[in-house]
């Protein structure tokens, strides 16, 4: 079970970005501005010009058969070089992963996995502690294995 934790730990991680082969986006140098509102009369005034047309057909699913999830408690992202992990750096460069993550509040290992698990705020899921003690009781709310489970989309 341990196990199976921490893939899906380190799944979630790499779940988020480009690979470092990608060119970096730039970031704007002003604020964006407000888009225009809609002149059509039948849609509501928070649609724009810009928002994306309903297809005729689903957007088909695309179902993973693997997820690997790792997670390196205290491991700084500045820390994370090829020279030094070349098999880790061989699953970035074929999936999905964030060396951007921030952790919680208290950032302890506990309570930070567990926000990763939950996608909730200590504050919403009750982990605070960092010693598992059966009293303490579990996370509240669905982990992401029940959701992966469920096949919803959660964006």
């Amino acid at each position: 079970m341990r196990r199976l934790i921490w893939i899906w730990t380190a799944a979630l991680l790499l779940s988020g970005c480009l690979p470092l082969s990608a060119t970096p986006t730039p970031l704007p140098t002003a604020l964006p501005s407000q888009p225009p509102a809609t002149q059509t009369p039948f849609l509501p005034a928070t649609a724009t010009a810009t928002s994306i047309p309903p297809t005729a057909t689903a957007t088909p699913r695309i179902i993973a058969e693997r997820v690997l999830i790792i997670s390196v408690d205290g491991l700084r992202a500045d820390s994370v070089e090829p020279i030094y992990m070349p098999d880790l750096f061989a699953l970035m460069q074929t999936g999905t992963y964030s060396l951007n993550a921030q952790t919680t509040y208290p950032s302890a290992t506990l309570p930070s996995h567990s926000s990763m698990l939950t996608g909730m705020c200590p504050d919403k899921h009750g982990v605070r502690w960092n010693d598992y003690i059966p009293e303490n009781g579990f996370a509240v709310g669905p982990s992401i294995f029940e959701i992966a489970d469920s096949g919803e989309i959660i964006h």
